[in-house]
């Protein structure tokens, strides 16, 4: 019963896919930090910010790298292996060609961020009717169940078209609506492929050239992987990013840098969980409140 009453609340009052206690938490972290004077104030109020499409050099050069390896299309995703240089060039990427984009994203806030999770991935065609129930990429309407501190810049590779299988989204405002009035309890409500084709009121796709890029808070914005038609695919370049309130973690690849099999384990260990993702309301309240006397003890400073 107690269930029940829960998804009834988050699905037709607060209209969410995200926990009660996280959706809550969201919503008095923005209320008390977002700082509304920053560039890009608009990402903890619409959820999305589209950036400027980043130098074609470093993006060629990830090109370059991912080609040489060994692509098997058998699966209807796939993920390239990062070795040293493609490490070399995401530092390029990010401390170079990024670093006005993420001084302005840790203003939004006035905290420092992480690197939890850097990945790129290849979406092929695959008949989603035959998987109906079954998450293959994220192609169904979904937020993520994190708290608002996890943050995600989308980069795309490849030329991407409706054909090609964009990232789609709603804003904050619209995914409200859209969750009460399809009564999304969860990401297999709503069944996508008997729209097809077919445009949904207010959903933005976001199609590009290689470079383009969004950030994306996906705890709040209901969004989907679309799936390529036959014969088409998308690549996309995926950075997590993850607020902190430990002063131990001073630069952006803290994580990433001590941690000597980051790129091995990174999936096994899911940095970004540990982060924004805490478990019950006895974590979630102590990490609001570390944030709440990091930001207090800043003002005294």
């Amino acid at each position: 019963m107690q269930e029940k009453i829960n998804i009834f609340f988050r699905r037709n009052i607060f209209g969410t896919q995200n926990l009660f206690r996280y959706f809550l938490f969201n919503k008095i972290f923005k209320l008390l930090f977002t700082n509304r004077g920053c560039s890009f104030k608009n990402l903890p109020k619409e959820g999305f910010i589209r950036l400027n499409r980043i130098n074609e050099k470093v993006i060629n050069k990830i090109n370059n790298e991912i080609k040489n390896q060994n692509i098997e299309s058998k699966n209807a995703s796939i993920n390239f292996k990062v070795d040293d240089k493609l490490n070399k060039i995401f530092r390029e990427l990010i401390n170079e060609n990024l670093k006005n984009d993420l001084n302005n994203l840790r203003q939004v806030y006035n905290f420092n961020f992480v690197i939890s999770n850097i990945e790129i991935k290849r979406n092929f065609f695959f008949e989603k009717k035959n998987l109906e129930f079954k998450n293959v990429y994220s192609e169904n309407y979904h937020e993520d169940k994190y708290i608002c501190t996890q943050i995600k810049q989308f980069i795309y590779l490849s030329n991407v078209e409706k054909d090609n299988g964009p990232f789609s989204f709603f804003k904050i405002k619209d995914s409200r609506k859209f969750v009460k009035e399809n009564k999304l309890e969860n990401r297999f409500n709503f069944k996508i492929q008997q729209f097809k084709g077919n445009n949904i009121s207010n959903e933005f796709f976001f199609l590009g050239k290689p470079g383009d890029t969004l950030l994306v808070d996906t705890s709040e914005l209901l969004h989907r992987a679309n799936i390529p038609s036959r014969g088409n695919y998308r690549d996309m370049l995926t950075i997590t990013y993850n607020l902190t309130h430990d002063k131990k973690y001073n630069d952006v690849w803290s994580i990433v840098d001590n941690n000597v099999n980051f790129w091995k384990e990174k999936d096994q260990l899911n940095y970004s969980k540990k982060f924004s993702k805490p478990a019950g309301y006895y974590y979630l309240v102590l990490v609001f409140l570390k944030f709440l006397f990091l930001k207090i003890n800043f003002i005294k400073y």
